[in-house]
């Protein structure tokens, strides 16, 4: 069960799933289904076809909060590739000034948000957000396709073993046990330490990326710890898998370059 006691009452997130097996399901992205999604500034329903995975709750996406603004135009879309296969495309955006990057992620991001839970996400993206997946395991990497085309902006593609706990506030704390990152502005090179092998293009244009888990340690060129996390030693235990995948390394803070493009298909964790 994720940790939400951290959340005002107002603004509970649906409970996420336990993973059973040793893949994430809908981690190919080749499934997507349809949410009505209310809306703030349209005072209505926004219908959402660009939603990740099954309705089983493992892969969400920034659209829900996105949908408030009644624009049609996803960070987040399903997209064909030549080959006839599907795939996700995250695409940074613009919406009334301010900068959404298109995203995946395991957990589950707010649906029904009012003024006072807008304006807490658009000042942190973090904060409405259920991160992560129960789990339990040690894997070594991940494998992942992908293209990028960045625009002077950077994506990041990020794997993150953790320890949830409750403190005495009743605030869940997120402990760091591994990280296998992806930086880079560009989809050939990675700019932080963790171990990394990059394919050439294959006939959809997608390079295959494997990158290795760090553990106790943060790796060298990660991005600032968000609030609400620590880093801790290697041998503690894990309780859930978190995967962040965006198209703008920043964009939980609203910092991004408009258009940037990543496409991503078939994440997979290697044991």
């Amino acid at each position: 069960m994720l940790l939400v006691s951290a959340i005002p009452a107002s603004a509970q997130i649906a409970e996420v799933p336990p993973l059973t097996g040793l893949q994430i399901p809908g981690s190919d992205f080749s499934q997507w289904h349809t949410e009505k999604l209310p809306g703030f500034l349209t005072f209505g329903t926004s219908e959402c076809t660009e939603m990740p995975g099954s309705e089983t709750l493992f892969w969400d996406c920034g659209n829900p909060p996105f949908a408030a603004s009644g624009s049609k135009k996803w960070p987040t879309q399903r997209v064909i590739l030549p080959d006839g296969s599907t795939a996700a495309k995250l695409q940074t955006r613009k919406v009334v000034g301010v900068i959404a990057s298109g995203n995946l992620f395991t957990g589950r991001v707010m649906r029904d948000m009012g003024l006072k839970e807008l304006l807490t996400f658009t000042s942190d993206g973090n904060k409405l957000i259920n991160w992560g997946i129960p789990y339990k395991l040690r894997p070594k990497g991940y494998r992942i396709k992908f293209s990028y085309e960045g625009l002077g902006d950077e994506c990041s593609i990020t794997a993150l073993l953790e320890n949830h706990e409750i403190d005495e506030k009743g605030k869940t704390i997120r402990h760091y046990v591994a990280t296998a990152l992806y930086i880079g502005k560009t989809d050939s090179e990675n700019q932080t330490t963790c171990p990394t092998t990059i394919s050439e293009p294959d006939e959809n244009g997608l390079r295959t990326l494997e990158v290795s888990f760090i553990y106790g340690e943060r790796p060298e060129g990660a991005l600032p710890l968000p609030e609400g996390t620590d880093q801790v030693s290697a041998d503690t235990e894990v309780t859930h898998i978190n995967v962040i995948i965006a198209s703008s390394a920043r964009g939980d803070y609203f910092k991004g370059v408009k258009n940037a493009t990543l496409i991503v298909k078939d994440f997979e964790l290697i044991y």
